[in-house]
């Protein structure tokens, strides 16, 4: 949110220039490297390249609505809702990213077809229109900002995260379906200057909203998985996918037995876009659905698993229900 008033002339009509510039630094979140090349020979003055350590694609431009609008010279500012109530990376494979309407209907359709109740906004704080849409439907969100593959962890970098978490919590305090804020996802915790800046971090965002609990996702390695029908299954085939689920579910379900497991979620929700390399091949393929939003093996395989949870299984078609023999 930004205040234009003094750039206005109110006697005429004014243009306002909006300029993106998607550079990224070891001091902005999320954070990236600049490579400068010096060689006159190949390469024009100033030219550099820009690198980052996540997987998804640093696309640039405006990517959902923005709004100028005016005030009174008496207005509220902001306003803190409480009440008695204790309390997915999204692309399109035919139009790219961005906040596309009817795609926001068809991913909340299939949360609900899978027996889901909850995602996270990774990597970034999703547009408005979607948080809507989660406040409509009931499904529960924890809200992450855009800090992932964070490392150096100077001071620099986390003031600016501590003011993006400022305001993260002041657009979504008051929606009734985010219960928890992310500081993070997969940020270099094992470096030593980790500890005392999640720590500031953690404390600035409970000071904001003591409400909610505040969490920060970390892993311990990648995983890619392919489109194939292998057997025995191969890595990184539909069948991994769906035997490393079951293994995760047993896993669980343990945990669940001694009482202190309450939730699980799964990463991720559908393929999506990533820089072109030797990585990932057309892309991040961990998702249940392809990046055309088609369900997977797993995907049925996790909607048994939902309403089986949920004592909904009663509800499916014969396709998902081939896989109760799986979980009898």
């Amino acid at each position: 949110m930004a205040e234009i008033s003094s750039h206005l002339s109110f006697s005429q009509e004014n243009l306002v220039t909006v300029a993106i510039n998607n550079t990224l630094t070891p001091t902005t979140i999320p954070q990236g490297s600049i490579h400068f090349h010096n060689d006159p020979t190949r390469y024009p003055a100033g030219y550099f390249t820009q690198s980052y350590n996540f997987d998804f694609t640093n696309y640039a431009g405006i990517h959902r609505p923005v709004f100028l609008y005016t005030t009174p010279r008496i207005y509220i500012e902001d306003i803190l809702l409480t009440t008695a109530v204790d309390g997915t990376s999204a692309s399109l494979k035919i139009r790219g990213k961005g906040l596309d309407y009817p795609l926001v209907v068809k991913d909340f359709s299939l949360l609900k077809w899978l027996g889901a109740n909850s995602f996270r906004t990774s990597h970034y704080p999703y547009a408005e229109e979607i948080m809507d849409m989660a406040d409509q439907e009931g499904i529960m969100v924890v809200d992450e900002c855009p800090a992932v593959g964070l490392s150096g962890f100077g001071e620099v970098l986390m003031n600016k995260h501590i003011l993006v978490m400022r305001e993260l919590v002041r657009r979504d305090k008051n929606r009734p379906s985010v219960i928890m804020w992310s500081v993070g996802n997969e940020p270099q915790s094992n470096q030593e200057a980790a500890a005392n800046y999640f720590r500031s971090v953690v404390k600035a965002t409970h000071e904001d909203d003591p409400t909610r609990p505040v969490t920060c996702v970390l892993n311990r390695g990648p995983i890619e998985f392919a489109v194939g029908d292998p057997d025995p299954a191969f890595t990184w085939s539909e069948e991994y996918q769906v035997e490393l689920m079951l293994q995760n579910f047993e896993a669980f379900d343990k945990l669940r037995s001694q009482g202190f497991f309450v939730g699980e979620m799964i990463w991720n929700f559908a393929d999506f876009a990533t820089p072109q390399g030797s990585k990932r091949v057309a892309g991040n393929k961990k998702g249940v659905f392809t990046r055309n939003r088609q369900p997977k093996t797993a995907a049925h395989v996790l909607r048994w698993r939902y309403h089986s949870l949920a004592g909904t299984t009663q509800q499916l078609g014969n396709r998902t229900a081939l896989w109760r023999h799986i979980f009898s």
